[in-house]
Order: structure tokens, then sequence, then C-alpha cells
């Protein structure tokens, strides 16, 4: 599974909040953000281009098992 959590901290880190996120995601977007649901490559390439990162600074695998486990 793959969960948004490194998001979170990395807009932190950077001194923005999830108002920034809004102000270019649309809503269900945001949502399947904040939820750990699916969202397109499009995305993810929008989002690093605005934080101008890495994917791996906003997302991270997690097995389907040790995820199921934690939550």
């Amino acid at each position: 599974m793959i969960i948004f959590n490194r998001l979170w901290d990395e807009l932190k880190k950077q001194g923005k909040t999830k108002i920034f996120l809004r102000g270019f995601l649309g809503g269900s977007t945001y949502n399947s953000l904040r939820h750990n649901k699916p969202v397109s490559t499009y995305t993810i390439d929008l989002i690093c281009k605005k934080l101008n990162c890495q994917p791996e600074s906003i997302l991270e695998y997690i097995p389907d098992e040790e995820y199921n486990k934690d939550n």
C-alpha cells in the first residue's frame, strides 16, 4: 500500500500548510491523499513540482500485511 504520511512531514518541513495543497489540488484528490487512497502519477508529479522534491519525500510503500496489522 502506498501511504502519504511523508507528504505531511514535507509540508511542515517547508513551512507550508495543508491549505497550500488545496490551492492546486481538487477536493477529492486532497481527500484521497489524506486517506491514503490511490492518486494519479500526474498528481504525484504536480506535488513534487510544487514542493520541489522527489516522490520518496511524499510517499512510501508499506506491504499490505504490515499496514493492515498497524491499522
